[in-house]
C-alpha cells in the first residue's frame, strides 16, 4: 500500500477510535492514608469515589468501575495490583508525584476501548510485568510531562513485560513518553487486506527485545523524526510469518513534513521468516538493521525511504538493563546496567537526584568498553550518606569519545530516613524483611529498649523483641507470623512510646 493511501487509513483508524472517548463520569483517587487502607488496590478503603454522572454508579469500590461509562484513576502514591486486571470500559489514568503504578500481572484493555496514562509529572511510571493486550480497535496511549523540555531525557515510561496487539488495535506514545517492553510485541490481526493493521505511532521512545508478525497479519509504524525506535534489539528477533507486512512511515504525509528519509529506526535483532510473502516497507523512513534481510521478505522504499543492512551503529551504546538495590546495613546503593553493544563509548558518569524538584548530580564515573559487540555489564556502588528525602532517583549518563551522550531512563528507590528524634522502620511497605533505625541521639543509650507489633483492629500482639544496641537493627522476625496489610510496630524506650505503621505485603 503506498504512502498516501496508507496515511489516509491512519487518519481514518485514529478518528474512529476517538470516537468512543465520553466525558468523565466516575474518578477513583488512590488515597493510602484512608482508614482501615492497607495500600493495596483491591481494598476500598484506599479509593475515595466521586460518580460525576449519577447513572454511572457502581457496586465497584475499587476501580474499574461500570463499563459503559469513561472512568478516571488518580493516582499519587506508589501503588501494585499483583493479579491481573481487565478493563472493560475507557479509562484515564493520572500518575502524579513521581508515582509509580505496578501490576503484578496481565493486563487486557478490552475491544473498542481506550485506556489513557498520563504522566503529569518527571519520573512517573507504569509497570505490566505480565502481559499487555489490546484488542480490536482499542487504544494503549502514553503522555508524558508536558513540561519536559525537548533537551531533556524522557523520564515517563510503561514498562511492559509482552504485548499483543489484536486486531486493529493501536499504541500511541506521546514526544514526553517511553514504553520499553521486556519481552515481545505480537501481532495478530490475520487478513489478507493489507488495510487490516494494527498501529505504534511513536513520538517519544519505543524499544522491544522482539517483534513477532503473525501469518497474514499486517503491523504499521507511524515514526516521527525525533523519535527513537527499537523495532527489535540484538539479543532478540524480527519474525515475519506467512504473507505478513510491517511499515514504517515517517512524516512526509504530516503537516509541515517533508519527503526526506529522517524517521530512524533500528532493527538490532535477527531477521527470521517461516515464508516467501513477507514485505517490510520504508516510507520516508530509514531502517538500520544489525543482520541481512532473508530471501523470505521483501523491501520496499518510497519517499526517500532507505534500508541500511548490518549497519546498526547508528547510537553509542544499546541499552539493556538498570537495576539499583538499596543496603540499609551499608547505607551503600548498589547499581547495575549493561548494554548490548556499544560503539565509541567513552565513560557511564552515575547521576543522583533526591526529588523531582532537584537537579540530577554526578556521583560517580566508571569506564565503558569502548567497543563492544556482545552484552557488558557494569556495577557501581554508591555511598548515600544522609536522606534528606524518602526516595532516590538514578539515571546513568553514557559519554561518547565525541562528548555526545545518552540516558538511561530513570528509576527510583525507596531509603530510610534517617531523624533526630524519631525511629526508623526500613523498607516500609515490607516483604518480608525489616530494619529498624536507632536515632542518632540514642546511639549510647543503656537504657532498655523493646519493640511489639500488633494489629491496628484487635491490639492483639503479633511478636516482641527486646534491642541490641547496634545502629540498625534487623527484626525480620517480627513478620514471621504476621499477616498481611497494615500492622503497628511499638517501640518503648525510657518513658517513651512510638508508633510506627507497617504495611505488611
Amino acid at each position: 500500500m503506498k504512502g498516501r493511501a496508507l496515511h489516509l487509513l491512519l487518519v481514518m483508524f485514529i478518528v474512529v477510535l476517538s470516537m468512543h472517548r465520553t466525558a468523565i463520569a466516575q474518578q477513583y483517587t488512590f488515597v493510602p492514608d484512608n482508614p482501615g487502607c492497607n495500600g493495596q488496590w483491591n481494598n476500598g478503603n484506599c479509593w475515595d469515589i466521586t460518580i460525576i454522572e449519577p447513572s454511572c454508579a457502581s457496586p465497584n469500590t475499587t476501580p474499574p468501575g461500570a463499563s459503559t461509562c469513561q472512568t478516571e484513576i488518580i493516582i499519587n502514591d506508589d501503588l501494585s495490583r499483583p493479579n491481573s486486571l481487565n478493563f472493560p470500559g475507557n479509562t484515564d489514568i493520572y500518575i502524579n508525584n513521581g508515582a509509580s503504578l505496578t501490576f503484578g500481572n496481565n493486563v487486557t484493555i478490552n475491544d473498542d476501548k481506550t485506556m489513557n496514562v498520563i504522566f503529569e509529572e518527571p519520573l512517573s511510571t507504569i509497570n505490566i510485568n505480565g502481559t499487555l493486550t489490546v484488542n480490536d480497535q482499542a487504544i494503549f496511549s502514553l503522555t508524558g510531562d508536558t513540561d519536559r523540555l525537548p533537551s531533556d531525557p524522557i523520564t515517563n515510561f510503561a514498562n511492559i513485560g509482552d504485548v499483543e496487539i489484536d486486531g486493529i488495535g493501536m499504541i500511541a506514545i506521546d514526544a514526553n513518553a517511553g514504553m520499553d517492553i521486556e519481552g515481545s510485541l505480537e501481532i495478530h490481526n490475520p487478513s489478507n487486506n493489507p488495510a487490516v493493521f494494527g498501529l505504534i505511532d511513536v513520538d517519544g521512545f519505543f524499544s522491544t527485545t522482539s517483534i513477532t508478525v503473525r501469518g497474514n497479519s499486517h503491523l504499521v509504524f507511524e515514526v516521527a523524526e525525533n523519535s527513537t525506535v527499537y523495532a527489535s534489539e540484538p539479543e532478540g528477533t524480527l519474525e515475519m510469518n506467512g504473507n505478513s507486512s510491517m511499515t514504517f512511515i515517517g512524516d512526509y504525509n504530516e503537516p509541515g513534513g517533508d519527503e526526506d528519509g529522517e524517521s530512524i529506526v533500528e532493527v538490532g535483532g535477527n531477521i527470521d521468516t517461516n515464508g516467501s510473502g513477507a514485505l517490510i516497507t520504508a516510507d520516508d523512513a530509514t531502517i538500520y538493521t544489525c543482520y541481512e534481510f532473508p530471501t523470505g521478505i521483501s523491501t520496499e522504499e518510497l519517499h526517500e525511504g532507505q534500508f541500511f543492512e548490518e549497519e546498526c551503529s547508528i547510537v553509542p551504546v544499546i541499552w539493556l538493563d538498570f537495576y539499583a538495590e538499596f543496603d540499609p546495613i551499608t547505607g551503600y546503593t548498589k547499581l547495575d546496567w549493561s548494554t548490548a553493544k556499544e560503539w565509541e563509548s567513552s565513560h557511564f558518569e552515575i547521576e543522583r537526584m533526591h526529588a523531582p524538584s532537584d537537579s540530577f548530580q554526578t556521583v560517580g564515573q566508571l569506564p565503558a568498553k569502548g567497543w563492544a559487540d556482545q552484552p557488558s555489564s557494569y556495577t557501581y556502588y554508591d555511598k548515600v550518606g544522609s536522606f534528606p528525602t524518602n526516595r532516590l532517583y538514578y539515571r546513568i549518563r553514557q559519554v561518547d569519545f565525541d562528548e555526545t551522550h545518552t540516558f538511561t531512563k530513570v528509576i527510583s528507590l525507596t531509603v530510610p530516613i534517617t531523624s533526630k528524634n524519631e525511629w526508623t522502620a526500613y523498607p516500609n511497605p515490607s516483604t518480608g524483611q525489616l530494619f529498624l533505625l536507632r536515632p542518632k541521639h540514642l546511639a549510647a543509650s543503656s537504657h532498655e529498649i523493646s519493640v511489639r507489633l500488633y494489629s491496628p483492629t484487635t491490639s492483639n500482639e503479633i511478636a516482641h523483641l527486646k534491642l541490641p544496641s547496634q545502629q540498625i537493627i534487623p527484626i525480620h522476625s517480627l513478620l514471621s507470623n504476621a499477616p498481611r496489610g497494615l500492622l503497628i510496630l511499638e517501640i518503648i524506650w525510657e518513658d517513651k512510646i512510638e508508633h510506627i505503621k507497617i504495611l505488611h505485603q
